[in-house]
């Protein structure tokens, strides 16, 4: 893909030298004009990728510019490329690879901010399912803040399953054996603190 974002014009013709002349190369499915509009690539939590992956991309994100050693030829990007890349800090980073990155944290939602996700998820239910949008973020953020350094507190992701499931089967958090049970599968990442039995 990042051929496809450096310089499309070029990745389309890779391996057209094998095509009869009629057939034209085409572009990946999503490319739209890319040669005329700069490009975005995400790589997506590259904390758990192999360890060199972000050593490896120091040359080709810092001077646009790769190399592909079965051609013989190095591909530059025709525009300038935007790339976002996320971390969940599950395994440390370069120093070098981090002192060429702008880093921006995002911190975990408050209560309120959860029962906004919530209620542009569940746009239906938004109008009777306020309060437990409420309950299930409190949960959650409860939850949060007294997660141990070894636990894994729930995510907005974890929250919204949690508020899918209570909507689906007519509960909320409370002592019933139904939330124990969501509360075990959804939220509760580490089964030995705090599973339901």
């Amino acid at each position: 893909m990042l051929w496809w974002a450096f310089n499309p014009t070029n990745a389309r013709l890779r391996g057209a030298e094998a095509l009869p002349e009629k057939v034209r190369p085409a572009a990946p499915p999503g490319l739209v004009r890319g040669e005329a509009h700069p490009s975005v690539v995400l790589i997506d939590e590259i904390d758990k990728a192999d360890p060199d992956v972000p050593n490896d991309l120091l040359v080709s994100l810092g001077s646009q510019l790769f190399r592909v050693d079965e051609l013989g030829r190095e591909i530059a990007a025709a525009n300038r490329v935007l790339v976002f890349i996320t971390s969940n800090n599950e395994r440390s980073l370069p120093a070098a690879f981090l002192r060429r990155c702008v880093i921006h944290s995002l911190a975990a939602p408050d209560l309120d901010r959860l029962k906004l996700i919530a209620k542009s998820h569940f746009a239906e239910e938004a109008d009777t399912s306020e309060a437990l949008f409420e309950a299930v973020a409190k949960t959650v953020i409860e939850m949060g803040s007294s997660a141990e350094a070894d636990q894994t507190p729930p995510s907005t992701a974890e929250y919204l399953d949690a508020v899918r499931a209570c909507l689906t089967l007519n509960v909320g958090p409370g002592d019933s054996k139904i939330w124990r049970a969501i509360r075990s599968a959804v939220l509760v990442k580490n089964p030995q603190n705090g599973a339901a039995e």
